[in-house]
């Protein structure tokens, strides 16, 4: 029985659907964001794989439509293509980030932090509903979220923050450190730290 099995069209076909289409949905998750970040140039180039890869795919699935091994692979293959270029995205941080905080605390010592990173900020007074408040006004690298959430939990731990993306900016003060990428964890799943 096993010697009649049909590998090639049984497990080779599926498994080169499976990761054409993984890496094509991973390249249009990660064309999304950087449509959405307005990076054009980025865009073009990994448009063209995308679709190279995705035409791949379904010439397969169109040359081969009574083997149902290939329509598994092709929703497997998009979905984890999915979950990887989520985590490349994330892994990658591209883009800027605008935090708003709002705090009726004390911010000196917060607004010397940012000053020692070369982050730059904007602060108005504000009324709250429980009285007088600080407005703090960052756009900061997304690369640069945890290092600066780390400083509002220090400094302001009781402070509302709100976080929106930023398509574009034309000048400002950024905290420019250069930091290394680990991609090592892309494929492992996602787990929460201790």
């Amino acid at each position: 029985m096993i010697e009649n099995f049909d590998y090639y069209n049984y497990i080779g076909v599926p498994l080169l659907i499976f990761l054409a289409r993984v890496v094509d949905t991973s390249l249009g998750t990660l064309r999304i964001v950087m449509i959405s970040r307005g990076n054009r140039k980025a865009v073009r180039m990994v448009g063209f794989v995308e679709v190279l890869l995705w035409v791949i795919a379904i010439g397969q699935i169109i040359q081969n439509l009574n083997n149902w091994a290939g329509y598994l692979a092709w929703a497997l293959g998009f979905t984890v293509g999915s979950m990887i270029g989520f985590k490349i995205e994330d892994k990658l941080a591209l883009g800027k980030h605008q935090l708003r905080i709002i705090t009726s605390q004390p911010i000196d010592a917060f607004l010397e932090a940012l000053k020692k990173i070369n982050q730059g900020f904007t602060v108005f007074d504000g009324m709250g509903a429980q009285g007088p408040v600080k407005q703090i006004f960052l756009i900061l690298n997304r690369q640069n979220n945890r290092e600066i959430t780390a400083m509002v939990k220090q400094h302001i731990p009781t402070s509302f923050c709100s976080v929106s993306d930023v398509m574009a900016t034309d000048s400002g003060i950024f905290n420019t450190k250069k930091r290394e990428f680990d991609l090592s964890g892309l494929l492992l799943p996602l787990r929460k730290g201790k």
